[in-house]
């Protein structure tokens, strides 16, 4: 009995010694450094890009270094290009809308860096960021347009009040004078780039 329980005790210990090294062996490989991180993101990166431009010099029918939407649209009808697309969380039965969305120039023509840096953009739902900025510039068009609707408004209480008294000449030119700089002011506060 004695070599028995020898190598009973023995053969429990190598199990535990077994199940602790591969609690180690498994944690060490779960745990990947920051590098290592980053490098996946920067290869993911790159090997996106380079499937991207595949797809968009595939698609440059005429060798131009554009697409019309012509040639995006006969591309887009190509299955695998389908997929692909489809992979990206992007849906590639809405061509016109999806050109339009890439020429960022507005030249009806997709150069390679707008069809990838629109198409990486594209790529994937929406996140809390593109939602504020959304909303950010939602706000800041609605200002605008606020400011520009009481402008109009002064405008044409002024050419009211122009009118009125264009029936008193004597109050005529007066009138006239201090509306045209008010208009002059307005005008350039409009035209001023916003910071």
């Amino acid at each position: 009995y004695f070599v028995i329980f020898n190598f009973y005790i023995a053969f429990c210990v190598v199990g535990m010694f077994n199940v602790v090294t591969g609690v180690f062996v498994d944690s060490a490989v779960c745990c990947r450094t920051e590098d290592e991180v980053v490098q996946c993101y920067i290869e993911d990166l790159k090997s996106t890009t380079n499937e991207i431009k595949g797809f968009f010099q595939a698609a440059d029918v005429d060798r131009s270094g554009t697409l019309t939407f012509e040639e995006f649209k006969n591309h887009l009808q190509d299955p695998l290009v389908k997929a692909y697309f489809s992979g990206l969380d992007i849906d590639p039965s809405e061509a016109s809308i999806i050109f339009t969305i890439l020429d960022a120039d507005n030249s009806n023509e997709l150069r390679i860096d707008e069809f990838v840096n629109g198409t990486m953009k594209l790529k994937g739902t929406a996140s809390k960021l593109d939602v504020m900025a959304m909303m950010f510039d939602n706000t800041r068009q609605s200002q605008k347009f606020d400011n520009l609707v009481e402008f109009v408004a002064r405008g044409f209480a002024e050419l009211r009040e122009d009118v009125v008294a264009s029936r008193h000449p004597e109050h005529a030119m007066a009138s006239i004078s201090v509306h045209s700089n008010g208009v002059g002011q307005a005008l350039k506060s409009f035209a001023e780039p916003e910071p």
